[in-house]
């Protein structure tokens, strides 16, 4: 693929994300704002520069993310540097929202993960998990933005390794 073309559907997969989490978040999540009023105008959700502080440590991260809350107007803006931004963004979010009474506090947030591998491996080869675990599983690493799943799924017992002397090493385990 060239170039431009890979590029052309990094950008259309992006833009299906961001869709895909505006449904989400108009179907999910009706957030009132701390002052008891019900947020009923916007959550803008949008892809572009973050700021990080100097302080922060953070070297320059396309999955920086900045959430700030106008409470006079009740306004929710998620950016993200790209669309792995703004989904940890709205895990942010939703991590912050009182589920119980339905609020959330009045706050903004710049933030960027400190190392950019942060993952899990999950071996269903040698452990069986059922779909509803894996799903599980799943659902926490996003919720701790973990961007890496090693999906164990065959593992083979046998030797491969043919040494002189120890035959019946390799004979027993092609069968």
């Amino acid at each position: 693929m060239h170039k431009s073309g890979r590029k052309t559907s990094i950008i259309i997969i992006t833009i299906i994300i961001i869709i895909i989490i505006v449904i989400y978040l108009s179907g999910q999540l009706d957030i009132p704002i701390r002052k008891d009023q019900p947020l009923t105008h916007f959550i803008h959700i949008r892809v572009g520069f973050v700021s990080l502080p100097a302080t922060s440590g953070h070297l320059i991260s396309d999955e920086a993310y900045s959430i700030e809350m106008n409470c006079d107007k009740n306004i929710v803006r998620i950016t993200g540097t790209s669309a792995a931004g703004v989904f940890y963004g709205i895990q942010t979010l939703d991590s912050i929202y009182n589920h119980n009474k339905r609020t959330v506090h009045c706050l903004d947030v710049v933030d960027a993960p400190r190392f950019s591998y942060r993952g899990i491996m999950l071996d269903v080869a040698r452990n069986f998990f059922p779909v509803y675990e894996v799903i599980r599983i799943l659902d926490t690493m996003a919720m701790y933005k973990l961007n890496v799943l090693h999906f164990h799924l065959s593992d083979d017992q046998g030797w491969r390794l043919e040494i002189p002397g120890l035959e019946e090493l390799t004979r027993v385990s092609m069968n």
